[in-house]
């Protein structure tokens, strides 16, 4: 093979200026790395190598190393310093020699994968025979009076059981989970308990004088819709003998805080993005949309619809009155605590603090769900916040994520959601929408299976409820388990070709 000396060189001088901005960042960072858990310190530094090793484009140094048959760092965020460390001795090598300063890594690869490994066994136990992936199932409602169904699920493969405080009373949540802890001691298999805070929820209010009235408006595109608070119950538009519009349509909002934040040119999604609008005018308790997408025919807008605000800045703390009610009840029950909607390190440093009052601030694990936009921008800071503790995990919620990033941008933010926590050692719960046609209706889309198997980049898979559960959980437990031959984490497997 012949080598280009001065090419080797050119790539020596990169990847050497590279790993000394990223050991620098590491310097600086030093009073952070001060307050993170003696658990997640290497891991929080390495996050940091991290966020130093993307600030440039990298892209033809990978290519160039690619033509020599090297790495071209695409799965090196678990170890980068020790990734760099490595290319530079290689390339060093086939110049002139190793330099007689040549410095290690503090942290090898092999070391790096055991941490992520560890950092999840922490947060969800060990996992089941064959299959790294854990399970999470959130459990319906009337998992409180049926036994046999939270029988089956732990039977199944179920890892981690999901309570929603958002649904149900405490008196429900408390039998689900007793439910849950009698099935896993008499299966001999330990369940997780998980229960998510509801979370600041913006959603319409109730629409016509009474219920039965009206039970939806149907908006079109070009249609004024008021937004105004949740005194006024909605209505449609109503229209003159001339077809012009004399009221225009409106419906409340059951969050008041919104009218002093929105601005002109905002914009506002309802329902999981199915219609669309722009903000045109806000006044003291009220602001008028612009519908700019609904189906050609009309698209129904019912109560207790989210309401997305993907470009404005809501101000939400992340923990609500009703949140800091039912941390208490979490704190004695459960093993996991699922942070919704949270947007800054301010909100973690708020949960941390109610933790430490509850006395569960080391012994509660924490999954931070990554449903908005603002929390995608300021991911790194709220990791180092959360790796105070012991156990933390994040989220990927897909559907009010898709929502709030666009749907043409999800795909490259689950893929650096997955980067930025594999850089940090930190487990991740792939979530939202898996497997639901058939949990719903009994037969799975092709679009599912191939989701599932991209699952394998994550540590844990959550399933929402349907009457089909029992169906998804085998074979969502059976294609993970396959997989595992040719996925480990980010890195595809060669296994000897077999034929079906």
């Amino acid at each position: 093979m012949n080598i280009n000396p001065k090419k080797i060189n050119s790539l020596i001088k990169e990847i050497d200026a590279i790993l000394q901005k990223i050991r620098s960042e590491g310097q600086k960072a030093k009073p952070i790395l001060r307050q993170i858990h003696p658990n997640h310190k290497k891991s929080a530094l390495n996050l940091i190598h991290y966020h130093g090793f993307r600030q440039a484009d990298l892209r033809e140094t990978q290519r160039r190393l690619g033509n020599l048959g090297m790495t071209r760092f695409a799965n090196a965020q678990g170890h980068v310093e020790d990734s760099l460390v490595k290319v530079l001795y290689l390339l060093y090598r086939l110049s002139d020699g190793v330099p007689a300063n040549f410095t290690k890594a503090q942290l090898s690869t092999k070391k790096s994968k055991k941490l992520l490994n560890s950092n999840t066994a922490a947060l969800f136990g060990n996992p089941s025979e064959g299959r790294r992936v854990r399970i999470m199932v959130t459990m319906p409602s009337h998992a409180a009076k049926d036994y046999g169904l939270v029988r089956k699920m732990v039977q199944n493969g179920m890892n981690c059981a999901r309570v929603n405080c958002a649904h149900d009373t405490p008196e429900v949540w408390k039998e689900i989970i007793t439910n849950v802890k009698k099935a896993a001691e008499e299966l001999g298999s330990p369940v997780k308990i998980a229960m998510d805070l509801a979370g600041p929820k913006i959603r319409t209010g109730a629409i016509g004088i009474l219920p039965e009235i009206q039970k939806a408006l149907r908006l079109y595109k070009d249609d004024i819709l008021v937004i105004t608070d949740d005194s006024i119950r909605g209505g449609s538009a109503v229209v003159n003998e001339h077809g012009e519009v004399v009221e225009k349509a409106h419906i409340p909002c059951q969050f008041s805080g919104i009218f002093e934040r929105v601005n002109k040119g905002d914009l506002l999604l309802f329902d999981d993005g199915k219609i669309e609008g722009t903000i045109q005018c806000v006044a003291k308790d009220k602001f008028e949309v612009l519908i700019t997408r609904a189906a050609e025919k009309g698209t129904k807008l019912k109560a207790e619809k989210g309401m997305n605000f993907p470009n404005t800045n809501l101000g939400i703390s992340g923990l609500t009155s009703k949140d800091k009610e039912d941390l208490a009840f979490i704190a004695k029950h459960a093993d996991i605590v699922n942070f919704s909607f949270v947007n800054s390190k301010k909100d973690v440093q708020e949960l941390l603090s109610e933790l430490q009052r509850l006395e569960v601030y080391d012994k509660l694990g924490i999954i931070l769900k990554i449903e908005t936009k603002f929390a995608f921008d300021n991911l790194e800071e709220i990791l180092l916040e959360a790796m105070q503790v012991k156990k933390v995990g994040v989220m990927i919620a897909r559907g009010d994520l898709a929502v709030e990033t666009g749907w043409q941008d999800i795909g490259q933010v689950q893929h650096e959601l997955l980067s930025i926590c594999g850089a940090a050692h930190i487990p991740v719960i792939w979530a939202t929408q898996v497997l639901e046609n058939l949990a719903k209706n009994g037969l799975p889309s092709r679009s599912e299976i191939t989701d599932v198997v991209t699952s394998l980049k994550s540590e844990c898979v959550m399933l929402n409820k349907g009457p089909y559960m029992e169906d998804v959980l085998l074979l969502l437990n059976t294609i993970l388990s396959n997989m595992e031959d040719f996925q480990e984490k980010n890195e595809t497997m060669l296994p000897k070709i077999r034929k079906l």
